[in-house]
């Protein structure tokens, strides 16, 4: 949950401040898993606190994180050199590593895994994958395979591929290549939170390739769209036009909470452009209430909440969005 990482975070980081642009970006690289927020919380304070500041700061994210999983000592570091060390071992060219890594870049389909890997025959990599799933290293939706280890995934794309892969370069050169990635890190997280979350929407729709996912339990193939525009509706309600190579789809954003009354306004709007549509979505950044659910599964509406939304960014390695 996000709003409970960042109160845990606040909480462990007082009496030194840890603005919410911090604490979300904690959050996301930790998907609030409390054991990692714990550690990164206490690291923060620690250093704020040599450092005698009142607050973080740029500076203190990147030397905790540095700390935390560059530095050979640090306990992330060494609870992911465990992970690593604890991989089914094998006589294949493919190690199990080179597959993660492999998802880490963001290979999600097998043939994506398999062309990063320059292997031609996809049994054998079934094989891995399948293994890696048993123990719950990797995760699998629908069509897609993903980290769903934020950390780990960083760590293993900045750390260990680093380390790596530069054998000959000395390792200061390696750490400060490390924290260069998490200075882009922080500032591509700010990029997307100053973004407007219809962009966002529409950015993350655009990425759809007939990808097949589960999403509450029910299959979906997404779309793959021609092209995506941001209108308004009713004057103020955004929506974006799908446009596929069938009828185009509606997909309207809601930022406030979605009841009956507020679901039906949103039918009436869709129904005065006539059969013009294939497929409405209604994205409620807010939540929608019970009736509202009704209201949208007799009108044939999908409707989607923010936590679902942020589901389908993380398949596709996007950061969520968080709550205005």
């Amino acid at each position: 949950d996000i709003k409970t990482g960042e109160a845990f975070i606040e909480h462990k980081t007082g009496p030194v401040k840890c603005s919410a642009y911090y604490r979300q970006f904690i959050t996301e690289i930790t998907n609030g898993e409390p054991l990692y927020l714990n550690i990164i919380s206490t690291e923060l304070k620690s250093l704020a606190r040599v450092k005698k500041l009142h607050s973080v700061t740029d500076e203190v994210i990147v030397e905790a994180l540095s700390r935390l999983l560059f530095n050979s000592e640090g306990i992330l570091n060494q609870i992911f050199i465990h992970r690593i060390n604890q991989l089914p071992t094998n006589r294949s060219p493919i190690s199990y590593a080179s597959t993660l890594l492999a998802l880490g870049h963001g290979c999600l389909k097998m043939k994506q895994i398999k062309d990063y890997l320059n292997r031609k025959s996809e049994k054998e990599l079934l094989n891995h994958l399948t293994s890696l799933l048993e123990i719950d290293c990797i995760y699998r939706n629908g069509g897609l395979y993903y980290l769903h280890d934020e950390l780990f995934k960083l760590w293993l794309i900045d750390v260990y591929e680093n380390k790596k892969s530069s054998l000959e370069i000395h390792n200061d050169l390696k750490e400060i290549r490390f924290r260069d990635a998490v200075k882009n890190r922080l500032n591509h997280f700010l990029e997307d939170r100053q973004k407007n979350t219809v962009e966002r929407v529409r950015d993350l729709f655009a990425l759809f390739n007939s990808e097949i996912i589960f999403l509450n339990n029910k299959r979906i193939k997404l779309p793959n769209f021609r092209s995506l525009e941001i209108k308004n509706i009713q004057g103020s309600t955004p929506v974006i036009i799908g446009r596929t190579k069938d009828k185009p789809w509606a997909l309207i954003i809601k930022k406030n909470h979605i009841n009956e009354t507020a679901m039906a306004e949103v039918v009436s709007s869709c129904k005065k452009q006539g059969n013009r549509y294939s497929h409405r979505i209604a994205i409620a950044l807010d939540g929608a209430d019970e009736d509202a659910r009704l209201v949208a599964k007799e009108e044939k509406f999908v409707l989607l909440e923010l936590a679902e939304v942020n589901q389908i960014l993380k398949l596709f390695g996007k950061n969520k969005i968080f709550p205005e």
